[in-house]
């Protein structure tokens, strides 16, 4: 046998022992816009309550708004999230929220402090063809809205994240004109409390909502030598059965091709990785590595540490 023949031999096999890179994309949760990242852990909101105010409705329906989305978000809509009230105070600090972890057990809280301002009227205006004594007459109330909203997070820095904002909402009243200036204002405040109450506690919970994004997720398979259990083990992985997959993968890994062994090896690394069992996928990768180099390999042992997408 020539020299050449045997050079065009191990060309060949080294071309057929080559495997191939198929990436699915995956839809991913990401940290919200606030960078909080809540994926995984428990959480509990507490709000102040004020025995003096006249917004404890909207208090109440703020922080109850504001847990149904985050429930809705994390935890499938189940009702996971508790809720406690405490009476109002002036100062927050992070040995204060450290004591709302330990006092609710869980890993982040939320600590609301809601407020609806008394209603300022304006006015009145006579309504033009009105059809009814109670609607004769409207005017314009202006109710200053405030809230701040405290996070803690006790797998993160330990620092409380404060979140602040104002504004003046207006509404449009109508009366007989004949109601006592305070009744009006009473009444407007209920009827805020109740409708701005869902608006505001979804507007706030808005900003720890998870940010999604696609990303591509690459395994190796061969398309030569008996394809048939790569191509299988690939649709698995597709139908998200991890487990189908890794089942066929570990069929290979005493194959007598060091390369077959690694992308198995590799596979059920990425595996490992999609299904969040990250220390068995590095243990996974350290053993794809011990068989052979892979050029994806870095890039997954990134992935795995947290330093890259």
């Amino acid at each position: 046998m020539t020299k050449r023949f045997l050079i065009l031999l191990s060309a060949l096999a080294a071309v057929c022992c080559s495997p191939q890179v198929y990436t699915m994309h995956l839809d991913v949760r990401e940290a919200s816009s606030s960078g909080f990242n809540l994926a995984k852990k428990t959480i509990a909101v507490v709000y102040m309550e004020d025995p003096d105010g006249a917004d404890s409705l909207f208090r109440s329906n703020v922080t109850s708004y504001f847990v149904r989305a985050l429930e809705d978000d994390y935890f499938g809509g189940e009702e996971m999230i508790p809720i406690y009230a405490i009476p109002k105070r002036d100062t927050v600090d992070v040995q204060f929220m450290r004591d709302l972890i330990m006092d609710s057990n869980r890993d982040v809280v939320f600590l609301m402090n809601s407020t609806l301002g008394t209603p300022v009227l304006d006015s009145l205006h006579a309504v033009e063809g009105a059809t009814s004594v109670d609607s004769a007459f409207f005017c314009s109330a202006a109710i200053p809205l405030s809230a701040s909203i405290y996070v803690y997070d006790s797998m993160a820095v330990d620092s409380v994240t404060t979140y602040t904002g104002s504004r003046i909402m207006h509404r449009k009243v109508f009366t007989s004109g004949l109601v006592p200036e305070e009744y009006v204002a009473d009444d407007t405040m209920k009827d805020a409390s109740a409708k701005w109450g869902v608006q505001a506690g979804n507007a706030f919970a808005a900003r720890f909502l998870s940010q999604w994004t696609t990303r591509g997720f690459s395994f190796y398979y061969f398309d030569t030598f008996d394809p048939e259990p790569w191509l299988l083990a690939l649709d698995k992985a597709r139908e998200m059965d991890f487990t189908g997959a890794i089942r066929i993968w570990s069929g290979f890994l005493d194959d007598a091709n060091h390369r077959k062994r690694a992308v198995a090896a590799y596979n059920i690394a990425m595996s490992c990785y999609l299904m969040d069992r990250r220390e068995l996928a590095s243990q996974w990768l350290d053993l794809a590595d011990s068989y052979a180099e892979l050029p994806l390999s870095p890039g997954l042992r990134a992935r795995i540490a947290g330093t890259a997408k």
